[in-house]
């Protein structure tokens, strides 16, 4: 798998808290991410979009706030960096624009999932 998630799922208290993960780029490239939550109302994630070397790691931050006790998905959206990308954001835009009239997406994806409990 080019991007590998460490760990692969995380419980946090439904009162609030953060927890952080690994990606982890295997590809020969540098690639670009977003991260997705099927939750936006308590979930805030630190970055949602980044860039990572080939071979390297980024940190992403997860932080619930306090709600109703749930099990939630994140997805990690990927795909190849442009060359010459400075802001991971615009980058992620604009290849995503390019897929648009594509049949078939090239966009890769990691899910993750997040479980909430009360502490």
């Amino acid at each position: 798998m080019p991007l590998a998630v460490e760990p692969a799922a995380g419980t946090v208290a439904a009162a609030g808290g953060v927890i952080t993960h690994t990606i982890t780029n295997s590809e020969a490239g540098k690639v670009v991410f977003k991260v997705k939550s099927s939750n936006n109302n308590e979930y805030r994630l630190k970055p949602v979009f980044g860039f990572i070397d080939a071979g390297a790691t980024a940190q992403v931050e997860i932080t619930r706030l306090a709600g109703p006790p749930k099990d939630d998905k994140l997805v990690i959206q990927f795909a190849p960096a442009p060359e010459g990308a400075a802001d991971p954001q615009e980058a992620f835009k604009a290849f995503g624009r390019r897929l648009v009239p594509s049949p078939i997406p090239m966009l890769s994806r990691r899910a993750l999932r997040v479980a909430s409990r009360v502490a």
